[in-house]
């Protein structure tokens, strides 16, 4: 059987063709996925930061505020 074109030739540039555009899309996702994963993660860090920030001064808060408690107490009697 006799082509007037080679078939194998056409379809694997075809298929090339085809491939890039897929391989094109596949990295332009996964690009988009890291790009907002990293910044989700950015966020929740400095989310958590903010809240153990938070507790730290509530926690250096109480032991002022129960002295200034104490010593108004004494004071008293």
């Amino acid at each position: 059987m006799r082509f007037l074109f080679d078939p194998l030739q056409l379809g694997n540039l075809f298929y090339t063709h085809i491939a890039f555009i897929l391989f094109g899309l596949l990295m332009g996702g996964l690009l988009v996925y890291c790009f907002f994963s990293t910044r989700e993660k950015s966020l929740s860090y400095k989310n958590q930061i903010s809240l153990l920030e938070a507790q730290s001064l509530r926690a250096q808060m109480n032991p002022h505020f129960i002295f200034n408690v104490l010593n108004g107490l004494q004071s008293v009697h």
